[in-house]
């Protein structure tokens, strides 16, 4: 679960309850679908508490590096076991565990160069022998790799694991098979020993043709196995589920507008034994296609970058088109992304497939098929390293078959990704067919096959079975398609269990109203944070579940325009509309979202189908009338409407108070202001009331967000009020009291319209110098293109960074984070240490923390990705005569590159989220980056949740912290009123 606050905040804007149907069907028996369990993965929960653990001698470091290596943690086991070795340069155990890393990650000259130095200290191990040989192979040396393999059956200890893995590739002699024989009718052997020798000998039997023989073996190693197999790293049942109900056609149309054509990967999907290596290795004969084997890279990404949300389906809501971007910058710099291609083989990759065509649309996908008898023997016939519980019982695997085929064929439905089908079968019969037919669909040009690597694989064929991989492009022999139907009495357990699932009902209707039921609980969830963001992402899921309720469109319209996307509002609006158009409540809100839009004739139209005594029209309307002369007074400094519309407006104002039971504070603004109008200095009296009544109905102490919002609203009135009537100064500090209000809303983006429109025309000093400051940013904001602003804007089109000291809001208002951090004190702590302070910003904004901390600093230095914020924050230290912090524009690579000083203090806010590094390597940067005794300052990522936070920011403290800090304090803040984040300050040991 996400790290959630102890007190929640009920915020929200209409009242939404789930139909009734659905909330019937919640009731019902069907267990939802938990996406805790979706999320679940063992594994790389323990490579992230190894990676959060602090090694200090070289012992401690070559035991988290080898446990990483169990893992498949090559990347960041590599670092401990270099570490490890430095201190250690006699050990050839970790020499051979770094070859098998550089491997492992296809780095095989690295690998064998090692592997030489290893053999040069014990040149009879056979498991250096054996990893050799490995690399060889990989390196497509077969004819060498061969001579190795038969040395290291001479060397090979008497263990049923290391002679099944020898079997593979060169003959045993009689001795090792009456060894394995021995082992395998030994009912005290222990249970893996014994499973890997009946694995080793069903695989001889096979070679020798004798088939029956040979399943007799593979299955009593199977059902000896089975009980101690380690279990599946996803729940694919449960996921084939999750997929149908999350990934609609509807979710990508709704991203096609942040299309990318990077093509970083080629996935090639399918089950074990499918013919993923074959396809894999002629993708690897062309010159910008390196061969990546079965990597987590991506699905470690996706998994990273949900755990900052509560659940998977929690991420995804939340994403948008413009989310794109980052996450796609993210995935290429974990990746090291130089250009070209890599291939991805992993057979879990199905599940994360629909995380893919939102980010790399163009990716090609390669799904890889077979018959389901030759399929099932060859996994039942394959002891695997890792996972694959499936394939040790028949029924299971019969039923992961089906499981698999459906998902690929939902893809396939829905996917804007190029797909590609092959077939197994044509591989056996004609390889380089295929392999043109790829190259072609793809856009590779012409296939041209390596004739040396072909005839050296032949080699190779002669030694394998129909349950191994081939790693080399070759012509498989005809005896390895069809021979299972040999057997189709013994896999009938297999034929029943895919059967089962692939002739039962339709998992998409079950599945639906499943994810409905979610939705809307999710949808009442975020009402009560009054999250627009939130409410936008839910709603448009339901949409994509159900089309045709105008119900829905409306209501995101709604929400749309509410965060300054006003055409797009609108238009939502008027498709519900023209839907069901006698519906008051849809009306109702289109007329709003039109006022909000400032389309007074249109909003005025619509109003026409209320009666005049109406009491929701009258209000309608005095608003519309409200609003316009407001608008008025905001381009030409004064308001004039004519003595007819004034009675108008007087006379729907009667109609409202005879209408309400007690005083509105609504009803009380609109009156005020149009008293103002009327040039009635009382005006300002009434708009206190109606402060005054809006403050009573909060007196519970709840923070409501409806409430908030109507604040602003009622302040945004008085200020126009205090114009009209000459009071200019006056009104500007109420525009500045609406930016404090709700600081990340659409009523602050109009405050701070209306503010610098009005700077000018007041004769207060300081007034006078803010008013060229803004100017002066207001050009600069200008000058710049839509994807430049990226950085710099939020929803509202208001900066991110928000800066109280020169009357500029954001999104983040600096002095009030700055109090929360308690980064004064921590400093002045500090001062009494050293005679000067430093301090450094990684991805700065605009940089103004660093300008409010500048008295108290003798430098400070912050940089950021954007030309624009780095400008506009220079702007404004130029502006306050702030001359010891420096802001320039620079990525991360950049600044490390020029082997910077440490700093006394370092910020790096929500930075991790998109740095491309993992966080051990993170974590050691940023300890280079802070001096000895100094402070480093992180905070959680924000999720646009008030009451949790990023799931796993924790776990990465502990791995920055895991390079040598230690954790002095921690606190929250939710400063923007939409994102809960907590922050923690370490100190360099």
């Amino acid at each position: 679960m996400a790290r959630k606050k102890k007190t929640q905040r009920g915020r929200g804007q209409a009242t939404v309850r789930k139909p009734a149907g659905l909330q019937q069907q919640a009731e019902t028996p069907a267990k939802a679908v938990k996406e805790e369990d979706l999320l679940a993965d063992d594994r790389q929960r323990q490579v992230q508490a190894l990676l959060a653990q602090q090694p200090e001698t070289a012992q401690e470091r070559r035991r988290v590096g080898l446990a990483l290596m169990r893992l498949k943690a090559y990347r960041h086991a590599l670092p401990h076991l270099e570490a490890a070795a430095a201190e250690m340069p006699e050990s050839v155990e970790l020499l051979g565990s770094i070859a098998q890393a550089h491997l492992y990650g296809n780095d095989y000259p690295q690998a064998l160069t090692l592997l030489e130095r290893a053999l040069d200290r014990a040149p009879e191990r056979f498991d250096l022998l054996y990893l050799k040989a490995t690399a060889l192979l990989a390196s497509r040396r077969v004819e060498d790799a061969i001579a190795l393999f038969r040395r290291c059956s001479e060397v090979a200890p008497a263990t049923a694991k290391s002679l099944k893995a020898l079997s593979r590739y060169v003959p045993l002699s009689q001795a090792h098979w009456d060894l394995l024989e021995t082992i395998a009718q030994n009912p005290e052997a222990e249970t893996e020993e014994r499973a890997d020798a009946l694995f080793a000998l069903g695989g001889r039997r096979l070679g020798e043709g004798k088939l029956q023989e040979a399943f007799v073996y593979f299955h009593e190693g199977n059902r000896c196995y089975w009980p101690i197999a380690p279990t599946n790293a996803l729940p694919w049942e449960k996921l084939l589920r999750h997929i149908v109900a999350t990934y609609p056609a509807g979710l990508f149309q709704r991203f096609a507008e942040a299309q990318s054509d990077l093509m970083p990967e080629v996935f090639i999907v399918g089950p074990s034994r499918s013919g993923k290596s074959l396809v894999e290795s002629l993708l690897a004969e062309h010159p910008e296609i390196d061969k990546g084997g079965e990597r987590f890279d991506f699905m470690d990404q996706v998994r990273e970058a949900a755990g900052a949300y509560e659940t998977l389906n929690g991420f995804i809501e939340a994403l948008t088109p413009e989310d794109m971007p980052e996450l796609r910058h993210g995935y290429l710099g974990r990746i090291g992304h130089r250009g070209g291609m890599v291939t991805n083989t992993h057979p879990d990759a199905i599940f994360m497939l629909g995380i893919l065509g939102l980010m790399f649309p163009k990716t090609p996908i390669i799904f890889c098929m077979r018959g389901l008898l030759d399929l099932g023997m060859a996994a039942y016939f394959t002891k695997y390293d890792t996972g694959n519980k499936h394939s040790y019982d028949l029924r299971t695997l019969g039923e992961y078959i089906a499981t698999y085929e459906k998902a690929m064929q939902h893809w396939a439905n829905v996917l804007p990704n190029p797909i590609v089908l092959v077939e197994y079968s044509d591989l056996v019969k004609d390889p380089d067919h295929v392999a043109g037919n790829i190259y072609h669909s793809l856009g590779l040009g012409e296939y041209r096959p390596d004739a040396q690597a072909r005839e050296q694989a032949s080699r190779l064929l002669g030694q394998l079975d129909p349950a191994s991989s081939v790693e080399a492009p070759t012509q498989l022999h005809p005896r390895f398609d069809g021979l299972a139907e040999q057997l189709i009495g013994e896999l009938t357990p297999m034929i029943e269990g895919y059967q089962a699932v692939a002739e039962a009902g339709s998992l998409e209707e079950v599945a639906r109203q499943q994810r409905l039921v979610e939705l809307y609980q999710a949808l009442i969830d975020r009402q009560k944070e009054a999250n627009a963001q939130g409410m936008i992402g839910v709603i448009r899921r339901l949409l994509e579940l159900e089309p045709d309720q105008p119900e829905l469109k409306a209501l995101l319209g709604t929400y749309v325009s509410q965060t300054g996307k006003h055409h797009q509002g609108v238009a939502l609006l008027t498709q519900a509309c023209e839907k069901k158009g006698q519906d008051r409540n849809i009306q109702i809100q289109l007329i709003e979202a039109l006022l909000r839009a400032r389309r007074w004739q249109e909003a005025e139209a619509r109003l026409q189908a209320f009666p005049e005594a109406d009491p929701a029209g009258c209000q309608l309307r005095l608003q519309a009338f409200i609003e316009r002369q407001h608008a008025e007074l905001e381009h030409y400094r004064l308001a004039q409407p004519s003595l007819e519309a004034l009675a108008e407006a007087k006379n729907r104002l009667k109609v409202l108070e005879q209408a309400s039971a007690s005083q509105s504070p609504v009803v009380a603004s609109l009156a005020a202001s149009l008293a103002a109008l009327e040039g009635d200095s009382n005006a300002i009296a009434q708009h206190q009331q109606a402060l005054a009544l809006q403050a009573a109905q909060e007196s519970d102490g709840t923070v409501d967000g409806r409430l908030q919002m109507q604040q602003a609203r009622l302040r945004l009135q008085f200020a126009a009020s205090l114009i009209q009537l000459g009071q200019v100064q006056e009104g500007l500090a109420m525009l500045r009291e609406v930016s404090r209000i709700r600081p990340y809303s659409l009523e602050t983006e109009l405050a701070y319209r209306r503010f610098t429109t009005w700077l000018a025309d007041s004769d207060d000093e300081t007034h006078q110098r803010w008013a060229g400051l803004h100017g002066l940013l207001s050009r600069q904001w200008k000058s710049y293109s839509q994807d430049d602003l990226q950085f710099s804007f939020g929803d509202f089109n208001l900066p991110y960074q928000g800066y109280d000291r020169v009357a500029l809001p954001g999104s983040r208002p600096t002095e009030l984070r700055l109090d929360a951090y308690g980064l004064r004190e921590h400093l002045a702590e500090l001062k009494q240490k050293k005679d000067t302070i430093s301090a450094l910003d990684i991805g700065c904004n605009h940089g103004f923390l660093l300008l409010e901390l500048a008295d108290q600093l003798g430098h400070g230095m912050g940089f950021d990705i954007s030309p624009t914020c780095i400008e506009v924050g220079n702007t404004v230290a130029s502006h306050l005569g702030i001359d010891n912090v420096k802001l320039a524009a620079m990525t991360f690579e950049a600044f490390i590159a020029g082997q910077p000083q440490a700093s006394d203090l370092v910020i790096a806010c929500a930075v991790h989220r998109w740095i491309g590094l993992p966080m051990p390597e993170f974590g050691r940067h940023l300890h280079s980056l802070v001096s000895d005794g100094g402070l480093l300052l992180l905070e959680s990522q924000g999720i646009r949740r008030t009451n949790m936070t990023e799931q796993d920011f924790d776990a990465k403290v502990k791995q920055i912290g895991a390079a040598g800090f230690e954790e002095v304090a921690t606190g929250a803040l939710c400063d923007d009123d939409i994102n809960y984040r907590e922050f923690r300050i370490l100190k360099k040991r």
